[in-house]
């Protein structure tokens, strides 16, 4: 025990192991849930707000893929990398006119 933490429990007529143990909780790892990867949240709502397995399927795939041609396996660069490709790809086709075909109204 550091001269320190006796002095500041002298001071304050504590216990210098409950100092002690008040200085090593500062320090610990918070309690509850642990840190989550990055972009895991962010993952999570993705999945959560889609309709079904098949679709799952095709995201689970797109992010597989991503990471491949990314580089990183972090989901929101891959989300946004995949957007500027398509997107300008959009882009193009919004210029020339071509709209997708709407829904039959049999």
């Amino acid at each position: 025990m550091s001269h320190r933490v006796r002095a500041l429990a002298s001071a304050e007529n504590e216990d210098p192991q409950i100092v002690m143990g008040d200085r090593e909780a500062l320090h610990a790892a918070p309690r509850g849930r642990e840190p989550e990867p990055p972009g895991e949240r962010f993952w999570r709502a993705i999945l959560a707000g889609l309709p079904n397995i098949e679709a799952m399927e095709v995201v689970e795939r797109f992010f597989e893929v991503g990471a491949q041609v990314v580089g990183t396996p972090h989901p929101v660069g891959i989300f946004l990398a995949g957007c500027r490709e398509c997107l300008a790809e959009w882009e193009v086709q919004a210029a020339r006119g071509r709209r997708a075909p709407s829904p039959s109204a049999d």
